[in-house]
């Protein structure tokens, strides 16, 4: 992210793309009702929200949010980064438009999925999300619902990060396994053909 000061506040701005393309994002609910959460036992099926960035017709559009003023305040108070306002992080300023209408033809794009690191928001990836879509590419970011510190809902709820709460033994291949299975869900979604 890249620092501004416009008429003496503070401006965070993630950098520029660098290739030609516009780019837009659209964010994806979506339902494993194959499986349980492993990290909540009462949900009977796995919840994830996926951001998707992709090559984009040029728009003057609304940019796409960065994160919720709610997953803001938990993610900078999970960090220990209390000093800082806690909604700071819901006025970052992206680079792609809001829904957006696709470029090129339906299926035509080479698609990458990221994966934040453990208790990271999917946003922490847009950057790089940008600048791949910018140079052709369909990015997939998955936010790990309750791995991460807070997960916003378009019905209103914000899932905080039970993970960390799960004995250190059992963690880890715990991580692996809801991780691998969230990413075979997310691409069977997005390559079926129906």
């Amino acid at each position: 992210m890249t620092f501004g000061r416009p008429q003496g506040s503070r401006m965070i701005q993630v950098t520029e793309p660098t290739g030609p393309g516009a780019v837009g994002m659209t964010s994806l609910w979506l339902t494993d009702a194959s499986r349980p959460d492993p990290w909540a036992t009462e949900v009977s099926a796995r919840e994830l929200m996926v951001s998707l960035w992709y090559p984009a017709e040029p728009s003057d559009g609304p940019r796409a949010s960065y994160m919720t003023a709610a997953e803001s305040a938990l993610f900078l108070a999970g960090k220990g980064a209390g000093d800082v306002p806690p909604d700071t992080l819901s006025t970052v300023r992206t680079n792609a438009v809001a829904d957006a209408r696709p470029a090129g033809r339906p299926r035509g794009h080479p698609l990458v999925v990221l994966s934040p690191g453990f208790t990271f928001p999917r946003a922490t990836l847009t950057g790089l999300a940008e600048d791949l879509a910018s140079h052709g590419y369909v990015v997939a970011g998955i936010e790990h619902t309750y791995e991460s510190e807070a997960t916003a809902f378009p019905d209103g709820r914000v899932t905080t990060g039970r993970a960390r709460e799960a004995p250190r033994r059992d963690r880890p291949e715990k991580v692996v396994a809801g991780r691998a299975a969230d990413v075979r869900f997310v691409l069977d979604e997005l390559t079926s053909t129906q």
